[in-house]
């Protein structure tokens, strides 16, 4: 059946009366991997042209977008589950097939769609449980799950149903010490984690919170695990207090920070960092009074400093300090002056970007709340020159809301 679809697509798909020009060419080649995939049986003398061939579309599939969807229309996806089925007990070329499938479905809708119809996530989960030992096969499996949820949410719905929550959870728990499986496994987390209370449900009773938070403490020098876990909390902690307590009692806070202190260089570090804090503390004020004590005000202003001309991460900011001014002040730990200049320098160099100056806003009006001195109004007015008419009334009229 996988032949009869190729040769129907590569039919279809050939330019009538231009001879073997290269497009006939790449579409005879991938017609001919498909080929060598379908009708392998898993036996030795098959092995390696099964793993030549795997090599070969991963490769393709690499180099655009439009050799993915030639793959996937010629029957490649489901080759290549062909391929591990027969192949469920070997480890090294089970490893190579579910590569050219990631590779195969990335970014790309319509393969992760087919992925999905044909059973590929069952035959993922499958290889994974058989070989949880092997990082590449845990680390590709994440990639997959990751993917494949991240078409539409009930994708993301099916991929968790099907048990890709405790896949990833297992994967990033069996290899602590590998980088690229911890980095994997919490991308996929955060993924799952978002707008889905079930999925939060699920990484938390299958210990994802913890692994996460090891991810945090054992990888301290890599940047995407870094950014990807500090995504995970921010997503099982937003409006949930129960999370936010076990964030914070196993150390959460302080490896946010710890994170954010470690790569000041890195916007997405910075950004992640600042949305983290803002939503393990959210309507939590005991939370919140830990995340000041530990220096989480200064942080977020470190990273408006350093980032001022990225948007996201003033806003984000912003959304940190507006939740912490209070707590702030009464603690007296911090510089209030120094926050209010950072906000209004926020509104400055960002006018056009919407969601920075609705986040400033919303930390005036706080930090204003909160002051007993009129320092607010005394800043935006000394500011007036660099900000313009425009921003200063609408700091002004921010601060004055009830």
């Amino acid at each position: 059946m996988v032949q009869i679809a190729a040769n129907t697509a590569l039919e279809a798909a050939s330019p009538a009366g231009q001879g073997k020009s290269a497009e006939d060419s790449l579409l005879s080649r991938i017609a001919s991997l498909v080929k060598t995939l379908a009708t392998a049986d898993g036996s030795s003398p098959e092995s390696g042209r099964q793993e030549d061939a795997c090599r070969e579309l991963r490769r393709l599939a690499r180099i655009s977008s439009d050799n993915k969807d030639l793959i996937g229309k010629l029957g490649g996806i489901d080759a290549v589950l062909r391929t591990m089925k027969a192949n469920a007990k070997k480890g090294k070329l089970l490893a190579g097939s579910i590569t050219a499938l990631e590779d195969i479905a990335a970014r790309h809708a319509e393969n992760c769609a087919e992925l999905l119809k044909l059973g590929g996530v069952e035959t993922v989960l499958q290889a994974m449980a058989q070989h949880l030992e092997d990082p590449v096969v845990q680390h590709m499996g994440c990639r997959v799950l990751h993917n494949a949820a991240m078409c539409t949410p009930q994708s993301q719905e099916q991929v968790a149903t099907l048990g890709g929550v405790e896949a990833v959870v297992n994967a990033t728990a069996a290899h602590p010490a590998v980088a690229f499986v911890q980095e994997a496994g919490c991308r996929a987390l955060k993924e799952f984690a978002a707008y889905s209370s079930t999925n939060q449900e699920k990484i938390a009773t299958s210990g994802g919170l913890a692994v996460v938070m090891g991810a945090m403490k054992g990888h301290i020098a890599e940047v995407r695990i870094q950014e990807f876990a500090c995504g995970v909390l921010r997503n099982m902690c937003a409006c949930n207090a129960e999370y936010q307590n076990q964030v914070a009692a196993r150390g959460g806070i302080e490896l946010i920070l710890n994170a954010m202190q470690a790569h000041p260089e890195a916007g997405n570090v910075q950004w992640a960092g600042c949305w983290a804090l803002f939503c393990v503390g959210v309507h939590n004020p005991d939370v919140q009074k830990e995340i000041v004590a530990h220096g989480g005000v200064e942080a977020a202003v470190k990273a408006m400093d350093l980032h001022r001309i990225e948007a996201r991460v003033q806003e984000s900011a912003c959304w940190v300090l507006k939740d912490l001014s209070e707590h702030a002040m009464c603690a007296k730990l911090v510089n209030f002056s120094g926050i209010i200049q950072s906000v209004l320098r926020a509104m400055e160099k960002h006018p056009k970007a919407s969601k920075v100056q609705t986040a400033a806003n919303s930390a005036l009006h706080s930090l204003a709340m909160h002051d007993t001195e009129g320092w607010v109004k005394a800043s935006i007015l000394g500011r007036c020159g660099r900000m313009g008419r425009s921003a200063t009334m609408r700091a002004l009229s921010a601060i004055q809301e009830e």
